[in-house]
């Protein structure tokens, strides 16, 4: 596994729902230099941890892992298409279209 690359998308995550080092590290029961560690990369997590991580951040373990999306769309090339726009953009913009999305889908019905 990449633990830089992995550290690095919790960081993402966790900034863009505006949840503290400390606050993850309560809600998962662990100390918040250890969320340190996890996310400079310099800590490979238990399964446990990582699946309370990825509880609490509520993002899926394809993401965490590899950093792609898979959604249940039946067109295949529609979700490679998502796939290749997310992975061209710039962390600061993913983490932008990431904040736009959490906003925008309470309204969707």
């Amino acid at each position: 596994m990449e633990n830089d690359k992995i550290g690095q998308r919790i960081k993402t995550l966790r900034k863009s729902k505006g949840i503290t080092q400390e606050q993850l590290s309560e809600e998962i029961n662990v100390s918040p230099h250890y969320i340190y560690e996890i996310e400079r990369g310099l800590k490979q997590m238990s399964l446990e941890t990582f699946m309370s991580v990825a509880r609490a951040l509520n993002a899926s373990a394809d993401y965490l892992l590899f950093g792609t999306f898979h959604c249940s769309s039946p067109d295949p090339d529609y979700n490679e298409q998502l796939d290749n726009i997310i992975r061209s953009l710039s962390p600061h913009k993913r983490e932008s279209i990431t904040k736009i999305i959490d906003t925008l889908l309470p309204l969707l019905k």
